[in-house]
């Protein structure tokens, strides 16, 4: 088993990002807008905010209750769009379900989208020419490209449809000339598909949800998912245990895709900047 380590390269990464926001002249800004209190969200938030101003970029967090009306964060992401210092707009996702998720997100301005979701960026995202391109995903491209991870050719399964990791990944891996199978709760005989994979994507969030059973060896393994098993340990959807002596390159949970998430997200910002100056 083969570690790839998603911490150590986006802190390398970071440190470069960081080098070059300190001779801009005028300052960055990414604000998030949190609805809610998912405990999952609220820890992703403060992660992004603390990583954001350690390199430089103002972050502000647009905190709104699961019982505020839909039209309050519709108004502060038109305030959002019509301020020039604002480089970055994200919502965090999931949203409760009484929220109109695409119309929320579609409010953004397509310029400032620095996650990449809403219908402009993703339609340009499917004609391969995006402008920014979702934070996970991107993470992930930059994992397999620092490891030199060929993907022309090979056969790769994700699985999980989301929109913010499944459906991206789909296009930008078609783009770059894989044979896919894209998977999700209603796949029949996933094995099948995740045993014929030269790359698995899982993002369920699933614990456990995959063993060396389900891959063949030479397999490379990228973990999106993050979940706690029954002993309240962090955990992904690969059974990692189950790997320490499998023939196979696989991200951790922590210290995977996560960091390289947050890095990417941050880098679309500094892109959002410099297009905007």
């Amino acid at each position: 088993m083969k570690i790839l380590n998603g911490k150590i390269l986006a802190d390398e990464n970071l440190k470069i990002l960081k080098e070059k926001i300190s001779k801009f002249s005028k300052k960055l800004e990414l604000h998030i807008i949190l609805v809610g209190e998912d405990f999952g969200s609220k820890i992703y938030v403060n992660i992004k905010k603390k990583v954001s101003e350690s390199i430089g970029i103002f972050c502000e967090i647009h905190k709104f209750s699961e019982n505020s009306n839909q039209e309050e964060i519709l108004e502060t992401i038109k305030t959002l769009n019509q301020n020039s210092n604002v480089s970055g707009i994200l919502v965090q996702l999931p949203l409760p379900k009484k929220f109109d998720k695409l119309k929320i997100i579609n409010a953004i301005d397509p310029e400032k989208d620095v996650d990449g979701l809403t219908n402009e960026n993703l339609g340009l995202l499917f004609q391969n020419s995006p402008k920014f391109v979702p934070a996970t995903p991107l993470g992930i491209l930059e994992i397999l490209k620092f490891y030199k991870i060929d993907i022309l050719g090979k056969n790769v399964c994700i699985i999980g449809s989301s929109l913010i990791v499944g459906i991206p990944l789909f296009a930008i891996l078609k783009h770059l000339g894989a044979t896919i199978s894209v998977c999700d709760k209603n796949t029949k005989n996933l094995q099948i598909l995740t045993k014929n994979a030269d790359i698995v994507i899982s993002a369920t969030g699933v614990s456990n949800l995959i063993n060396k059973d389900f891959v063949k060896k030479g397999s490379v393994l990228i973990d999106v998912g993050t979940s706690k098993d029954e002993n309240g340990k962090l955990c992904g959807d690969f059974d990692f245990k189950s790997f320490e002596n499998f023939d196979c390159q696989i991200t951790p949970v922590p210290n995977g895709v996560g960091p390289m998430t947050v890095y990417a997200l941050l880098k679309n910002v500094v892109k959002s900047f410099e297009e905007n100056l």
